[in-house]
């Protein structure tokens, strides 16, 4: 991938922290998995559209562009009732909590964001019945990060990756890469 390092480097990105970043045992694919697409008639797993989950919500709160900001967004979601001080989701039944994206760019903690809102899915799934739902949306960020990973795949140092990387993508790549 020499394309894709000298680019990086000339971006101010250390090329093996990219490639560490971007490699699928990183997390980033994984997080980005389970991200759905941002249309209201999308059908997840359990078949309902995010606008019918929310028509039917006995209270709805909603997460815009967290943009790395873990624990920003922690606070919010500990003033707002939605967790508890140690980020157990306090949401029941009839209860919709909605990402609207962004969750990676700019801030220190994009990894950070990602572990903690697939956890609060996880935790959502445990409840069974009595489960709130978690609607996690895909930005325009989000959309970056995904296109980067595949033009990174594929040997490329396209436009997804720029603007990636111009868009704030350096501290996504240093969050994902570790220490």
């Amino acid at each position: 991938l020499p394309e894709v390092a000298a680019a990086a480097a000339r971006l101010g990105i250390n090329p093996a922290i990219l490639q560490t970043a971007l490699q699928s045992d990183a997390g980033l694919e994984e997080a980005l998995a389970k991200v759905e697409t941002p249309r209201s008639d999308f059908k997840n797993a359990d078949g309902k559209t995010v606008a019918s989950r929310i028509k039917h919500a006995k209270r709805v709160f909603s997460v815009p562009d967290v943009h790395g900001a873990n624990s920003q967004m922690k606070v919010m979601l500990q003033k707002n009732g939605v967790i508890d001080a140690q980020g157990n989701l306090l949401l029941g039944k009839g209860d919709v909590i909605v990402f609207t994206g962004d969750y990676f760019d700019r801030g220190p903690d994009s990894k950070g964001v990602a572990d903690f809102i697939l956890n609060l899915q996880r935790q959502a799934a445990a409840k069974g019945a009595d489960a709130p739902h978690v609607v996690l949306l895909r930005g325009n960020h989000d959309a970056f990060v995904a296109g980067a990973i595949a033009e990174f795949k594929r040997g490329e140092f396209g436009q997804n990756l720029l603007n990636f990387i111009r868009n704030g993508g350096k501290q996504t790549i240093e969050s994902f890469a570790g220490p």
